[in-house]
């Protein structure tokens, strides 16, 4: 399919803070592919949008006669795995057909900064890339390990505390339930003690949902992976909530409850406790089963996890 002037095989998934701003998508798929959580890819060829590509976007952009977008999310599963001269070339681009833009940002893995030296960070930096919102998903290393992630914690650390030196700004993508039943209250502490550690400047939880087309879902049927329940789900999202320490906007979608809270810490801690409380006793009043995504999923439930604001 096309998406605008682009060829488009994947999907985009945004950041909810990112909402109003204009996606330009710059690679198609994920460079990693490998998380038995995600659907998202898995019949997506991986594969780096040529410049022209790009070009011909922003261009039609322009023609539409607006002096914006003052914000671009660079689309793609994780655009920051783009070779430095290729990304800098793009912010390039932008900066010439929208000088007015005021921030780009991308979705990175532990893996793709890991592979960037300080100088193009910095390159980068200067080039006009602001936040990278990465896929941590939790802080232990046996439920990483089991999801496939390209990472573990201390790899996390290490990275992160990169971009930190270099004043880059980072945000986090968390997902509740990422241990299965019975790991909420180990799971919920051991990811604030991260956040804490890393200090990113956002963070998204979005709460893991199993589609039958995601690896996971094999696991689920035959009984190797209990999914968390959805009080199980709140209750994590409680505990990390209740431990974060830094200042940081905070934006969550548990899918299960179909619960949004979002808000700045701390001012609005006690307020997003007392939601999560309010949900944790209704689902001990009525407990539900966690709910498996079918293949027609309600598409409207899922995007509204990356996509809306209130």
């Amino acid at each position: 399919m096309n998406y605008g002037e682009v060829r488009y095989e994947g999907r985009i998934c945004r950041p909810p803070m990112e909402q109003g701003a204009f996606i330009l998508p710059v690679e198609d798929g994920c460079s990693h592919n490998q998380c038995t959580f995600c659907h998202f890819f898995k019949d997506a060829h991986f594969r780096r949008i040529s410049l022209s590509e790009v070009e011909s976007e922003l261009q039609r952009i322009r023609t539409q006669g607006a002096n914006g977008p003052h914000r671009i999310f660079l689309g793609g599963g994780n655009a920051f795995t783009l070779p430095t001269d290729h990304l800098a070339t793009v912010l390039d681009l932008i900066h010439r057909y929208f000088p007015n833009c005021r921030e780009i940002t991308a979705d990175a893995t532990v893996s793709d900064i890991c592979r960037k030296s300080d100088t193009e960070l910095q390159r980068l930096r200067d080039a006009g890339l602001g936040c990278l919102y990465v896929g941590l998903e939790c802080g232990l290393d046996e439920v990483l390990a089991h999801l496939h992630k390209d990472h573990d914690i201390t790899q996390a650390i290490e990275q992160l505390d990169r971009l930190n030196a270099l004043s880059m700004a980072h945000g986090a993508h968390l997902m509740t339930g990422a241990g299965g039943q019975g790991y909420a209250l180990k799971n919920g502490l051991a990811t604030a003690q991260l956040l804490n550690r890393v200090r990113p400047s956002a963070i998204i939880n979005v709460s893991m949902f199993i589609d039958q087309r995601a690896p996971l879902y094999a696991e689920v049927e035959s009984g190797a992976f209990v999914p968390a329940s959805r009080r199980e789900h709140l209750q994590e999202e409680r505990i990390v909530l209740e431990n974060l320490l830094e200042p940081l906007r905070y934006d969550s979608f548990q899918i299960g409850s179909e619960l949004r809270i979002l808000g700045n810490l701390p001012q609005d801690r006690e307020r997003l406790l007392g939601r999560l409380d309010a949900a944790i006793t209704a689902c001990a009043a009525h407990p539900e089963p966690v709910r498996i995504m079918p293949l027609c999923a309600d598409r409207r439930v899922v995007n509204e996890a990356f996509t809306t604001e209130p």
